[in-house]
């Protein structure tokens, strides 16, 4: 499923022509999407009623392990250009090697920050108990700015996406609004209710420095607020194992 999400993603960001208001409340629905996604997964990653556990120790980023137990990252160059291919002449031989556009190209974590257009936030630390389920990101695509978007599921088995962006024009204020809730059930035959619910997911947005940061989480409005303005750049977030 996860694989045919960001399919999804990567289909609709690189043919669609789109203004930059549209631009930006696709980067914003992407998020919600995500989070979305990961709490529909409640069978793999189960599911709690509530945000982070005080009394649990914060880790580092880089002490965090990955949540399938292998590095799971994907970043694209979309500028960059297929290895060339050799053509053959009439008698057979190899002839001269051509590059041959494309549509980007998977790149290392380091290629990738080097040509970001701006800064990444991160928290310093999560809970203990977490772990990194998915980062992602583009660069020198033609339709869409350089995005980076990571994952992580908590340990109270909810997930937390940060996506990253260029701002560009006036800052805007941090601002939040819960997503619809799929088990709500007005109008509907009143059927069973669990024993325990989900906490609303909240959608966040807010601008550092160049960055426009939009995130997801089931906490309440002060702990995204308090999050947000925790968030630290140049954070080293790759598991060291």
């Amino acid at each position: 499923m996860w694989s045919l999400f960001i399919s999804g993603l990567w289909w609709v960001r690189k043919y669609m022509d789109i203004s930059l208001l549209a631009k930006r409340s696709w980067f914003s629905l992407t998020v919600l999407l995500v989070g979305l996604l990961l709490v529909g997964c409640s069978g793999l990653f189960g599911g709690n009623t509530s945000g982070a556990n005080s009394s649990v120790q914060s880790v580092a980023l880089s002490g965090l392990p990955w949540c399938n137990n292998k590095p799971d990252g994907t970043f694209m160059d979309d500028a960059a250009p297929a290895p060339p291919q050799a053509t053959n002449s009439s008698s057979g031989a190899s002839g001269t090697a051509t590059p041959v556009p494309a549509n980007g190209i998977p790149i290392s974590w380091s290629f990738f920050e080097a040509n970001l257009g701006f800064t990444i936030f991160l928290p310093a630390t999560l809970p203990e108990g977490s772990c990194l389920l998915k980062p992602f990101g583009w660069v020198h695509n033609t339709t869409s700015h350089d995005s980076f978007i990571i994952t992580y599921v908590l340990p109270d088995q909810n997930s937390l996406t940060i996506a990253q962006t260029l701002q560009t024009g006036p800052n805007a204020s941090f601002q939040c609004f819960v997503s619809p809730d799929p088990s709500d059930t007005k109008g509907a035959t009143p059927t069973a209710v669990a024993a325990t619910k989900l906490a609303p997911l909240e959608l966040c947005s807010g601008v550092r420095g160049n960055t426009n940061i939009t995130f997801s989480a089931r906490w309440a409005p002060k702990q995204m607020q308090q999050f947000f303005n925790g968030l630290q750049p140049g954070v080293d977030w790759m598991p060291a194992s």
